[in-house]
């Protein structure tokens, strides 16, 4: 699982471009950087005929744009990016991540029955903070009436926040 392009990719330049943008700005990236991945990685920006092909070509419910990006599919461009971010992370010398898994289920039970399962887009070991053991992360758009319950219970039950991207 090679990214194209990587040997030519200044990871340590791109990881402080987006930790300082990060500090002075709410948004996760700039559309400059977004426009720099693109370039960098190529996947990013533009519906691959396979997805059209296997049906993910029709319209989102909420205008989302399905990516693939190292042969895994994405529900958005901003799912997309965020993987890219975290995968520089984690290839930083020395790495600011490690562990790094995609769409991780966590079952929900209450009094040992189970009622569903609330499945993440990321999670991570963040290796600046050792007292977080875990991180799990969802990047977002819309939060729907269902999401918001299913993180309610997932932080109840396992004792661990969500942190919300987007």
């Amino acid at each position: 699982m090679t990214l194209k392009g990587w040997e030519e990719f200044d990871a340590d330049a791109y990881t402080r471009k987006v930790l300082e943008a990060r500090s002075t700005s709410t948004s996760m990236v700039t559309r400059a950087e977004a426009e720099g991945l693109k370039a960098t990685f190529g996947a990013v920006g533009s519906v691959s005929k396979s997805l059209v092909a296997a049906g993910h070509g029709r319209r989102q419910k909420y205008h989302a744009q399905p990516q693939e990006i190292d042969g895994y599919l994405f529900a958005s461009t901003a799912e997309a990016t965020r993987y890219l971010e975290l995968r520089t992370l984690e290839r930083v010398v020395p790495p600011a991540i490690d562990q790094l898994r995609l769409q991780v289920s966590f079952p929900l039970t209450v009094e040992g029955e189970l009622l569903g399962h609330y499945r993440c887009d990321f999670t991570y070991r963040d290796l600046a903070q050792a007292d977080t053991p875990l991180v799990v992360e969802d990047v977002k758009g819309m939060r729907t009436p269902l999401y918001r319950w299913k993180k309610r219970h997932f932080e109840a039950q396992y004792h661990m926040r969500i942190q919300e991207i987007g």
